[in-house]
């Protein structure tokens, strides 16, 4: 992993000055910068997409996550109640849904996306 992102590093430098080097997303500003575009494109669509399939992971896991809790007696009995046709945890999926939404409405995205780096 670490001669990958030495190899990526090196590469982004070689393409571009460091300077001009856009912090919030270099590798765009890189392929701009050397005039294609479209792999710019290409980059930032991706990290859209990573960053949605991060937020439904999320989605999936901390229901079960409060579920199991809810079952060992941590938090309330409500949230480890269990559709009986989907076996899904409905009252925990639509408090973690509502949480995450209102959330993402009221805090900046610098915010949001330093919780997603250390969570």
């Amino acid at each position: 992993v670490l001669a990958l992102y030495e190899g990526v590093t090196i590469a982004l430098t070689v393409l571009i000055p460091y300077p001009l080097l856009d912090p919030d997303s270099p590798f765009t500003s890189a392929y701009n910068y050397v005039g294609q575009s479209w792999a710019g494109t290409v980059v930032a669509t991706g990290a859209l997409v990573t960053m949605f399939a991060s937020a439904m992971t999320g989605l999936i896991g901390v229901p079960r996550l409060l579920y199991a809790m809810a079952s060992d007696g941590l938090i309330w009995e409500r949230m480890g109640r269990v559709n009986n046709t989907t076996k899904v945890p409905i009252p925990a999926t639509v408090a973690v849904a509502a949480i995450s939404g209102i959330l993402a409405c009221l805090l900046d995205y610098d915010v949001i996306s330093q919780m997603y780096t250390i969570g």
